[in-house]
């Protein structure tokens, strides 16, 4: 019994010392720059959304983050930002919906200042009314059921 106390310490160390490591290691693109990125990307999506859907009254950002990739290039440095948003748009009949969409963009650069767009996906994965509509069986001749 003893000694599991000693080999769990030393586990806890071990694990304590590595998230620091890991925690304070240089990054390939320092925190300020990709924040000013993520913003700036954020900021094209939703004026990219805003003029292909008008009728958009929200476009709120649930998710916006990035994450260093190895490169597909030499000389050059890869991300992809990861995103979730949601936009609160009515129907053709006036009923309000919330449409939540996920996507990435990966982004590429030569010099760690400006950055290629290089891919993208977008997703659609859910569509929530906000006032349903409430549909009921009937028989044969129309009446409603009882």
């Amino acid at each position: 019994m003893g000694v599991s106390k000693y080999i769990a310490t030393a586990i806890a160390l071990v694990l304590m010392a590595w998230t620091w490591d890991l925690a304070h290691s240089e990054r390939d693109v320092a925190l300020e720059q990709r924040r000013e990125l993520e913003m700036s990307l954020e900021e094209m999506i939703v004026q990219y959304i805003k003029a292909r859907r008008p009728g958009a009254t929200d476009v709120i950002f649930q998710q916006l983050f990035s994450e260093d990739l190895p490169s597909t290039k030499p000389d050059s440095r890869e991300m992809l930002v990861r995103f979730r948003y949601l936009i609160n748009e009515p129907t053709s009949s006036g009923e309000m919906t919330e449409q939540v969409f996920d996507g990435s963009v990966r982004l590429r650069s030569t010099d760690g200042l400006t950055w290629e767009w290089v891919d993208d996906q977008v997703r659609s994965p859910l569509i929530r009314y906000r006032k349903g509509t409430e549909i009921k069986a009937g028989t044969a001749d129309g009446d409603p059921a009882q």
